[in-house]
């Protein structure tokens, strides 16, 4: 199980809120990640794996033609939250490979996390072959959404 798989899990039980994913570049392992947390159950709605740009456009509501970039990345977290009826949403697009998309280089990750009250959008570059970058991406959003739902607890509602 991952840390900070379990770190989200954590924070979002104590915080009484509900988790849901949208996923290109890492194909459902976030959502597989967080299933592995004892009690996941009770806080992780689903998520949506929309591999093909006409999915995050037609059932996230991204609105540009630029599927990896971090306006995309902000409305599949927002659209997943909005879907599934969830209090954070949980998205990453990117570039994998074997050749560049929207004219990003291979390793090129955004991760998008959504909350009450905001939504951000993280940009990192993962050298290695594609299960690496995947692997990555993965580990860049629990950290990502883990580092903000801490930050919202400190500072309360």
């Amino acid at each position: 199980m991952l840390p900070d798989a379990e770190r989200v899990g954590a924070l979002v039980a104590e915080l009484a809120m509900t988790i849901a994913t949208a996923e290109s570049l890492t194909g459902g392992a976030v959502a597989e990640a967080l299933v592995e947390v004892p009690g996941s159950g009770d806080w992780l709605a689903g998520g949506v794996v929309a591999y093909h740009s006409r999915v995050k456009h037609d059932l996230l509501g991204v609105k540009g033609h630029r599927v990896v970039s971090a306006t995309a990345v902000r409305e599949m977290a927002q659209g997943a939250a909005a879907l599934l009826n969830t209090d954070v949403g949980i998205a990453t697009t990117g570039c994998a490979g074997p050749a560049s998309m929207d004219g990003q280089p291979v390793g090129t990750v955004w991760v998008g996390i959504s909350i009450p009250g905001g939504t951000i959008a993280e940009h990192h570059f993962i050298e290695g072959d594609p299960e690496q970058i995947r692997r990555g991406a993965v580990q860049c959003a629990l950290a990502a959404a883990a580092s903000l739902l801490e930050r919202g607890k400190r500072t309360g509602p």
